[in-house]
């Protein structure tokens, strides 16, 4: 699960998006929109980072703004590690959709 913000509101409520049955997580967004991805405890890594994105690892959040002309399936991998020191994977697919 991660939360996602949408916008440049920073007084609205993240929300909750869960993985399908196949285990990946897919947010859509509109083109040109900026999303904020708060991901869970743990993760060390997420690759590759698109142009217009950065990953805060103290904070576990990933801020995108897509430039014109980002349109399409988008995915991205996450490396988190639990508590074991166990090494585990989840993809992200954003999906932008042209204005």
């Amino acid at each position: 699960m991660v939360r996602v913000k949408k916008g440049f509101n920073a007084g609205i409520e993240a929300n909750e998006v869960y993985p399908d049955e196949e285990g990946v997580i897919h947010i859509e967004i509109r083109e040109l929109e900026r999303v904020e991805i708060h991901l869970p405890p743990g993760v060390v890594n997420i690759s590759p980072l698109p142009i217009g994105s950065t990953f805060d690892p103290g904070k576990g959040i990933f801020y995108w703004q897509p430039g014109p002309g980002f349109v399409g399936a988008y995915r991205f991998v996450l490396v988190e590690k639990d508590e074991a020191g166990q090494v585990n994977r989840e993809d992200i697919i954003v999906n932008i959709a042209p204005m």
